[in-house]
């Protein structure tokens, strides 16, 4: 070629053998073979440009009933459809930068790209395309390289291209639904029955190993093999014929390819697990980007402190935030989205700082009352009869003190000796039961009288007698209601108050409807609704406000009835404990809650014993079940049951009361936490096991009975019915 001549322009072969497309020049005429004459020669050598176009016509907007509205452009449609007439080499440069997947896609669109991307010189299209991703196995030998891609990242059915069908069956090479699970595989069983209906007799020794010769795959408790494989199978077997050494040479062959089978599959199971830990670090490190983006511009609005000292609850609010959590890039315009959200969240979190700045002072002092009393109260079993940490902030005169210095002054741990603890929790402890027998003494002075004043608490002295006498003149006439007496009685002793407040005819009832539980004395100073708190209050006015708030964020309790109307006395329950009393031979105004005889008693209910069935209960269930009847406005009479029947239900009491007491009953606590309600012992044995991580949690190292308990250990807290022929005991009716 000589130096001044031009390089040719670079042509596909493959357009060589294609028909061109000629067009008529508008200057010529066209003759009978509709070649314009003198352009035969050249009519091979070179195409005819196409039509003109036609001109886009203008239009006058003054002219009367010619619309004013200007034509759109017009513009050349464009498409893919001669991207096959490329050079192939160029196209395969192009396509090996695709993701298998998007070449599998491009293979599925036009029969020009499909007849492009599935010859077999497009292998190499396919290797680089698998290069694009990272760690991707090489492609097995039983599969080619468009089925390989398919099997990897097309998620339909390969039997009813169902969409979104995640699970991949590796060992068999495909993916399959729910459905075509069911319609398209059977199981081994039923291939193993199938095979030893094929093989004769004779040739059944030895025994060819059939689930060595087919792949299967493990799917809901299942061993799952293609039908059409299980077909294959039993054709082979039939043609063989019996004989024994051509059904072992089958046996090896097709253990042999299994064997490559699950070897491939185990490599793709791995890269499917690397592939989702990947993934799922990525949507991690999105979602982190994202956090700190949002954090970042909420920082120049000027909440940067408001999230700085945000709690561990509002942090976790935050991190969890459908607005916060989604793994996606924080663009200008998706910010300009959720702005008001983020915002509102920041005002909130900003409301909640300034109220904890608020209460700071009292939440500092309660926090030092917490370590000092914390390390005493541990020592103490969790049955006994303990202040809160609210109740000796509150109630006790020492902690008071603590609480009402000036706002602004702080206190750090305070150095002090065990000892001297010791003797300030002792002492707190006596003024807090003092008081709180007064408390109750005055709920019950309250509903026992019309007119409640100092001078209509019963009488007595010090000694047992004056006592006894003090306590009769308050629960006489326990069946009706009390009278005023017209002389102005004397300040009754603290033995008065607490044998009044312990006595058997004393019970209270929790104001709180969901509750509504009948207690006594023990439980009503360790019930849990009586200490309940309010929520916070987040914008808080006055010093009252205050302390509320850091009673709830420290000790997430108030002091026992703070507001005055978390119990009442119950005046039916009264009437009802006097009735349970009085069957079992002792007096209600001498009585008290620990009475021996009282607790070994078993007594049975006159409206619920029927046809054959004798209700027998204990003596604080009892109580609770006339009052019940009471309030429906029954009168019901109650029998206490004979020894010899007594120990008849004592002795069939414990194999009845085995559920109760682990799954009903809530009669236990947590010694290492010593908060919160009481719980079953399931439940108990649970939260060791879960917080505290105690494998075998042991009683009263771990957990103990609580003080709030439902039920005494062996006392049923609930109705138990026996048969009437078991019982001597004439019931009264």
């Amino acid at each position: 070629m000589s130096a001044g001549s031009s390089t040719p322009v670079r042509r596909s072969s493959r357009l060589q053998t294609k028909p061109a497309v000629t067009y008529l020049d508008d200057d010529h005429e066209p003759t009978s073979e509709g070649i314009p004459p003198g352009a035969a020669s050249s009519a091979s050598r070179r195409e005819r440009k196409p039509p003109a176009k036609r001109p886009r016509k203008s239009v006058d907007a003054n002219q009367p009933g010619e619309s004013s509205k200007q034509l759109a452009p017009r513009g050349r449609r464009r498409d893919l459809s001669r991207l096959v007439d490329m050079p192939l080499d160029i196209l395969f440069e192009i396509f090996g930068h695709l993701h298998p997947h998007d070449l599998l896609q491009l293979s599925r669109t036009t029969k020009a790209l499909r007849s492009v991307l599935m010859r077999p010189s497009a292998v190499t299209i396919w290797r680089n395309a698998r290069q694009n991703v990272d760690d991707l196995p090489d492609c097995p030998d039983d599969l080619t390289e468009p089925a390989y891609a398919n099997l990897l990242f097309d998620q339909h059915c390969h039997f009813c291209v169902k969409a979104r069908v995640m699970n991949v069956l590796w060992t068999l090479r495909c993916r399959a639904c729910r459905a075509c699970l069911k319609e398209h595989f059977t199981t081994l069983f039923d291939v193993l029955v199938a095979v030893r209906q094929r093989i004769p007799i004779a040739a059944q020794n030895p025994m060819i190993s059939t689930s060595t010769m087919v792949p299967m795959e493990y799917v809901n408790n299942k061993l799952l093999i293609p039908k059409a494989v299980a077909e294959e199978l039993f054709a082979c077997i039939e043609a063989c014929k019996g004989d024994p050494n051509a059904l072992k040479k089958l046996e090896q062959e097709r253990s042999l390819a299994v064997t490559v089978l699950k070897a491939s599959a185990d490599i793709m199971v791995d890269w499917q697990a690397r592939q989702a830990q990947q993934r799922t670090m990525d949507l991690i490190d999105l979602r982190c980007r994202r956090r700190k983006q949002i954090i970042d511009r909420l920082c120049d609005l000027g909440y940067g402190d408001d999230l700085k000292f945000m709690t561990f609850e509002r942090v976790e609010q935050f991190l969890e935030h459908p607005l916060v959590k989604q793994p996606k890039e924080l663009t200008d315009r998706i910010w300009n989205n959720i702005k008001d959200a983020m915002i509102a969240f920041a005002q909130e979190s900003r409301v909640e700082r300034l109220m904890r700045e608020r209460c700071a002072h009292y939440v500092n002092r309660l926090s030092l009352l917490s370590d000092l009393a914390v390390r005493w109260l541990v020592r103490r079993p969790l049955w006994e009869l303990l202040p809160s940490i609210a109740d000796l902030s509150h109630y006790t005169s020492a902690f008071l003190h603590l609480m009402n210095f000036p706002r602004e002054m702080f206190f750090e741990a305070i150095d002090t000796t065990p000892a001297r603890v010791d003797k300030a929790m002792n002492d707190a402890v006596s003024e807090w039961r003092a008081l709180m027998m007064e408390k109750l003494y005055a709920i019950i002075i309250a509903a026992t009288t019309p007119a409640p004043s100092s001078s209509d608490a019963p009488t007595g002295s010090n000694s047992q007698g004056s006592s006894s006498s003090g306590t009769a003149a308050q629960l006489s006439n326990v069946a009706g209601p009390s009278t005023v007496s017209a002389t102005p009685q004397p300040e009754p002793t603290a033995d008065e108050i607490t044998t009044l407040t312990f006595s058997a005819c004393t019970w209270f009832r929790c104001t709180n409807a969901r509750c509504n539980a009948l207690l006594d004395a023990v439980r009503t100073l360790s019930h849990g609704c009586a200490h309940a708190a309010p929520p916070l209050r987040m914008h808080p006015e006055s010093d009252a406000d205050d302390l509320h708030n850091a009673y709830v964020l420290v000790c997430d309790e108030h002091p026992w009835n703070l507001s005055g109307d978390k119990v009442t006395f119950d005046i039916d329950a009264r009437d009802a404990a006097a009735k349970v009393v009085r069957a079992c031979g002792g007096d209600p105004a001498r009585t008290s809650t620990d009475d021996r005889a009282l607790n070994k008693a078993r007594f049975v209910c006159s409206l619920c014993s029927s046809d054959g069935q004798v209700c027998v209960m204990a003596w604080k269930h009892a109580v609770a079940h006339l009052t019940a009847h009471a309030k429906e406005g029954r009168d019901a009479k109650v029998t206490c049951l004979s020894k010899r029947d007594r120990r008849i239900v004592r002795s069939l009491e414990p194999s009845r009361l085995l559920r109760h007491e682990t799954c009903v009953y809530k009669m236990y606590g947590c010694l290492r936490c010593r908060v919160g309600p009481p719980m079953t012992l399931v439940q108990v044995l649970n939260h060791c096991k879960d917080e505290h991580y105690v494998e075998w949690p042991d009683e009263e190292v771990d957990y103990a009975l609580h003080p709030d308990a439902e039920a005494e250990p062996g006392e049923p807290a609930h109705d138990m019915y026996y048969d009437a022929s078991l019982f001597l005991t004439p019931i009264r009716r």
